[in-house]
């Protein structure tokens, strides 16, 4: 059911994706599809069925070749795991697919994502569903396509050639 958020990530209690289920469930209108394994697979699927039922929820573990499909399916992507992440590839892919994002406000993903979407405090459940809603309803244009290549493997590369050239002469 349209529109779409779209999160991916490991069934751990990190991850938080249970703040997703619950700022999902104040949006009437939005679903939440959750991909990934994990420990947290049952209890996640109780809130996600309680507070969204099975109309407005779904969990699914797919294969990495499906991923670029599954993103572009989506309208939005959030992912509010914790800080201590080292770096969150999925906002890249999501964003790679020109779909925006709603993720934690800390310095990586300030990095990350940019203007390639909204960060938020998502443990303020009424400020990330209303950021979750801004979303759906922002015209993005290409923002978040243009902020993932920042971190295309081109400049990566070139990054680090002109680095290590710096470095050892």
């Amino acid at each position: 059911k349209k529109p779409v958020v779209l999160s991916v990530g490991a069934l751990e209690w990190y991850k938080h994706h249970d703040l997703a289920i619950r700022a999902i469930s104040k949006l009437p209108e939005a679903s939440l599809l959750i991909v990934g394994k994990g420990p947290e697979k049952d209890k996640l699927t109780r809130l996600g069925n309680e507070l969204l039922g099975t109309d407005r929820f779904s969990m699914i573990s797919s294969d990495y070749e499906e991923m670029p499909q599954i993103y572009r399916s989506a309208n939005v992507f959030t992912l509010p795991s914790w800080d201590r992440e080292a770096f969150g590839i999925v906002y890249l892919e999501a964003m790679a697919g020109n779909v925006p994002v709603v993720a934690p406000d800390d310095k990586s993903r300030r990095e990350i994502v940019g203007e390639g979407g909204i960060l938020i405090n998502v443990f303020d459940i009424k400020k990330y569903s209303e950021a979750l809603d801004k979303a759906l309803t922002f015209d993005w244009k290409d923002l978040p396509r243009k902020q993932a290549e920042k971190f295309s493997w081109e400049k990566v590369a070139g990054f680090y050639k002109e680095l290590i050239l710096k470095t050892c002469p």
